[in-house]
C-alpha cells in the first residue's frame, strides 16, 4: 500500500470512528463550523487581530476540511445548492472584508494552507 493511499486510509479510519454518517449530521456541524468562522472573522478590525486569530482561524479551517473530507466520504455530497443562505453571505462579507486589510491576504492564505494541502492529498490519492 503506498504512503497515499495509507494516509488517507488512516485518516478515514480515525475521523470516522467517532461521526454519525447521516446528511443531516454533516449539515449541523457545517453549520457550526460556517458560524464559528463568522464570529472569529467578524471581531478582525485589523491586522493585530487577525494576527492573534490565526490559530484558531486554523483550527476551524482544518476542521471544516476534515468535515467536507469525511462527508463525501460517507453521504456524497455530490449536489451543490444554488441557495445562499444568509449566513453564508454575511461569512463571505466578512472574508471580503478581512482581506481588504493591508497585510491581512497573505495571514489568512497562511490559516487556510494545513486545510488545503489535506484536501489536495485526498483529492490526488482518489485521482489515482
Amino acid at each position: 500500500m503506498n504512503r497515499c493511499w495509507l494516509s488517507v486510509f488512516l485518516f478515514l479510519f480515525c475521523v470516522s470512528a467517532c461521526v454519525k454518517k447521516d446528511r443531516a449530521y454533516f449539515l449541523q456541524k457545517g453549520e457550526e463550523l460556517k458560524a464559528q468562522l463568522y464570529e472569529e472573522l467578524h471581531e478582525v478590525q485589523e491586522l493585530a487581530d487577525l494576527v492573534t486569530k490565526q490559530d484558531r482561524l486554523k483550527v476551524l479551517f482544518d476542521d471544516t476540511a476534515e468535515l467536507a473530507i469525511v462527508a463525501h466520504r460517507f453521504v456524497g455530497f455530490s449536489e451543490r445548492s444554488e441557495d445562499v443562505d444568509e449566513l453564508s453571505q454575511l461569512l463571505a462579507d466578512e472574508i471580503h472584508r478581512v482581506l481588504m486589510i493591508p497585510g491581512a491576504r497573505n495571514i489568512f492564505e497562511k490559516c487556510q494552507e494545513a486545510a488545503l494541502e489535506k484536501l489536495l492529498l485526498i483529492h490526488s490519492c482518489i485521482e489515482k
